[in-house]
């Protein structure tokens, strides 16, 4: 319950396009709760398990093409009217769609504080680390961005979706070392190099870390607000 509180309720949004993957039917039109850079929450006449892999087109106003999100879904609910109330989980999106989809939530929050809940801040940091249990089994490579619940890495070795890791690193401004025990959510390798791009959840975590990681975010949020 509580990774669903990090959605914002988004105005000019109402539908989004689904339809699942290399299913027959058409796409169908189905309607949105909430959305975050994470994922989104929506409405559908569809029983679906968790599991499933769902290809979405976000028809966001910004006068460019539906913005195309492949996802998978978490959970589901039964609710009114026969419909049920479905958790989405964005996959991956590339860098042009991620900064489009990036504006459009900056722009339907507010205010500072409800922006902080869910916003993915880029950062570049070494990350170190290795296998949760193995020790001797290591990893290493670069951060791409950071979120209060997870963040995105490109590793010079490959894991496995569901594979447990404890890495460390350093933030900017922070002048704690990060320790984090994570699970990997999804993992793909990448196009142009050797390494791989991977989406990990914070599973366990100190006070000290989760200090700094807010901290981090806060001042990575007040940067944006002032500029």
């Amino acid at each position: 319950m509580e990774e669903r509180r990090k959605f914002v309720r988004v105005k000019g949004l109402s539908e989004v396009s689904f339809k699942l993957k290399g299913g027959i039917e058409g796409k169908r039109k189905i309607a949105v709760k909430d959305l975050s850079f994470i994922g989104i929450n929506v409405y559908t006449d569809i029983a679906l398990k968790n599991g499933v892999i769902v290809e979405l087109e976000l028809d966001i106003p910004d006068g460019s093409r539906p913005l195309p999100i492949e996802g998978t879904i978490l959970w589901q609910l039964p609710g009114r009217n026969n419909r049920f109330a479905t958790g989405i989980r964005f996959n991956h999106t590339n860098e042009p769609d991620n900064k489009r989809l990036s504006k459009f939530i900056y722009d339907c929050a507010s205010r500072v504080d409800e922006i902080r809940e869910f916003i993915r801040c880029d950062v570049q940091a070494a990350i170190n680390g290795s296998y949760l249990g193995d020790s001797q089994k290591k990893i290493s490579g670069k951060s791409i961005d950071i979120s209060r619940g997870g963040m995105k890495l490109l590793l010079e070795q490959e894991v496995a979706s569901e594979d447990s890791l404890l890495i460390n690193f350093k933030l900017p401004g922070v002048h704690q070392n990060i320790e984090l025990e994570v699970k990997v959510v999804w993992a793909k390798k990448c196009e142009n190099s050797d390494n791989f791009e991977v989406g990990l959840i914070f599973t366990k975590s100190n006070k000290v870390s989760k200090s700094g990681i807010w901290t981090f975010i806060e001042n990575y949020c007040q940067s944006k607000h002032d500029q």
